[in-house]
This record gives structure tokens, C-alpha cells and sequence, in this order.
């Protein structure tokens, strides 16, 4: 995806501190914790501290947005592509096979075995299948197959050559991407004021325009760096 959860809870802040590892009763007042600090663990989870006791730190886990910031990644992945024109090709990402199947559960196999030039959260775009040709996330590789987001249209019905091609997006396009994921999530709201004149008052909201969708420019300031120009 162009960008994670972590990247997301990053651009938003709200935590105390970051951590590698998941917190156990070690992680207590001898180490600076204290009861309500906010964690933000690199596998992109957010943990409460309840006790912060030496040697018997209790530790809740808050995922009440997880859920949504995974499924405003997996849209925003699309929607950055489209805006940008711009597929972002991997260098050794393209691969092609007469001998691809599209099974459940998003398992897309392979009996060339050539499938180890994907990796976990790598994003690709399949063409040449019957129904199946789009965009999709990679979960879990191997040299014969690999699984991918969302599951398929259409499972054990193609044939003749299907083609890969993955996209490695840029660091700064990924933090851009992160910026409106995050601002979807908890900034957004439904509305969609742009202006309004009461009085002597007024406001007006500084937006730029993404697929119909109005982001605050500060959100995707250098977005347009990556999008490729149109040759007329």
C-alpha cells in the first residue's frame, strides 16, 4: 500500500512515545511509562498504559480506528495513483505468465514459480485476467504464490497470459498519502463546507481538489511533484 498504519498515526501524532516492540510488564516507571501514556508500536497498534507498577506494567491495546485507517490506505493507494497519472513501475517489478491462477481468498499462484519478486506490502496492478485486472496489495509472498487484497472478482476461470506490474511509491508521496489518510480519518467532516458568509463573518477553506475530494492544501503540499504531466 502507499502507505501503512503506522504512517498514518505518525502524520496524526497523538502518542506519548514509539516502540519496536509490543509493551510487557517491563515497560514500567523504571523506564518513564506512566499511566495513561500513549504507545505507538512499529506493527502500527496504539497501547494505553493502566499500571505502570515496576515489574508489572499493564498495557491495554486501542484499536478503534484500525480498522478505517486500513481500508482508507487500500482506497487512497488507487485514488494517488489515478490523481498522479502515474503507475510508480518498480525496478524489477513487471512479470508475466501463461500459467497464473486466480484462487479464494486472494491466493494468486503460479506454476512458473516466479512470484518471489513480490514482497509483503508491495502494491500490483494485474492485467490481461478475465475479470480480475486492477489493483491489489500483497500480504503474504512465496516463490509460487502470493496473496493479495482485495480477493478476487472471479476465481478458477482464466486463462492465456496475466501480467504484474508493481508500483514503489516515493518516500515524500507516501508521507503526502499518510497526511489525507489521517485527515479522512479525523479531521474530516461531512459537511463539506468550503466558505460561508454570516454578517460581518466569513471563512473560507484553502482546498485542493483530489478525485472530486477537498483536502486542505497544507495536507498535500508537493502532491503535485508527482503527478506526471499532461502533453497536449
Amino acid at each position: 500500500m502507499i502507505c501503512t498504519v503506522f504512517d498514518v498515526k505518525m502524520s496524526y501524532g497523538q502518542f506519548d512515545g514509539i516502540s519496536p516492540d509490543i509493551p510487557d510488564v517491563t515497560f514500567d516507571s523504571s523506564m518513564g511509562y506512566y499511566i495513561g501514556f500513549r504507545l505507538l508500536v512499529e506493527d502500527g497498534s496504539s497501547w494505553i498504559c493502566r499500571d505502570a507498577t515496576l515489574g508489572a506494567a499493564l498495557w491495554e491495546i486501542y484499536s478503534s480506528k484500525d480498522l478505517e485507517i486500513q481500508e482508507g490506505c487500500r482506497a487512497m493507494t488507487e485514488m494517488v495513483i489515478k490523481y498522479c497519472d502515474n503507475t510508480f513501475p518498480a525496478e524489477k517489478g513487471q512479470y508475466g505468465s501463461d500459467a497464473i491462477a486466480f484462487d479464494a481468498g486472494g491466493v494468486l499462484t503460479d506454476g512458473d514459480s516466479g512470484l518471489d519478486i513480490y514482497y509483503p506490502g508491495d502494491t500490483v496492478y494485474i492485467a490481461g485476467s478475465l475479470r480480475n485486472d486492477g489493483y491489489y496489495d500483497v500480504e503474504i509472498s512465496s516463490d509460487s504464490s502470493i496473496t493479495l487484497l482485495p480477493e478476487f472478482s472471479l476465481v478458477g476461470a482464466d486463462e492465456g497470459a496475466v501480467y504484474l506490474m508493481a508500483s514503489s511509491f516515493p518516500a515524500g508521496l507516501r508521507r503526502i498519502a499518510a497526511q489525507m489518510v489521517a485527515f479522512d480519518v479525523w479531521s474530516r467532516t461531512s459537511n463539506g463546507l468550503t466558505s460561508e458568509s454570516i454578517g460581518s463573518y466569513s471563512y473560507s477553506k484553502d482546498t485542493v481538489s483530489i478525485e472530486g475530494l477537498g483536502y486542505p492544501k497544507d495536507v498535500t503540499a508537493g502532491i503535485l511533484l508527482y503527478k506526471r504531466p499532461k502533453i497536449r
